[in-house]
């Protein structure tokens, strides 16, 4: 992988956003964000709430699988999209739609 170099922009133009510098750019944001764990994070994770049919938080294979948050102070699981709520140490179990 080619190292990343800044460009020079001459009259204000910007060069042609084309595979060469998107590639520069993909470079630059990799090597400024570490995705091997050796920087850690120093703040909060904010992500969207998301629902049980697309949480939030998922694995890019099983976008129906994952966290989501159903209300405030609600944290839920979902499965298949079928989600679980966790509430006040209580849970309760929505199947949805049943295939």
């Amino acid at each position: 992988m080619p190292a990343y170099s800044p460009t020079t922009w001459v009259n204000g133009t910007a060069p042609a956003l084309g595979a060469t510098n998107l590639n520069k750019i993909e470079n630059g944001i990799a090597a400024a964000l570490p995705i091997d764990g050796s920087v850690a994070m120093t703040g909060q994770l904010d992500v969207i709430a998301g629902t049980q049919g697309t949480p939030s938080i998922a694995i890019a294979s099983d976008s129906n699988t994952g966290i989501y948050f159903a209300a405030a102070d609600k944290l839920a699981i979902t499965e298949g999209g079928r989600g679980l709520t966790f509430d006040e140490f209580k849970m309760s179990l929505s199947m949805g739609a049943m295939i």
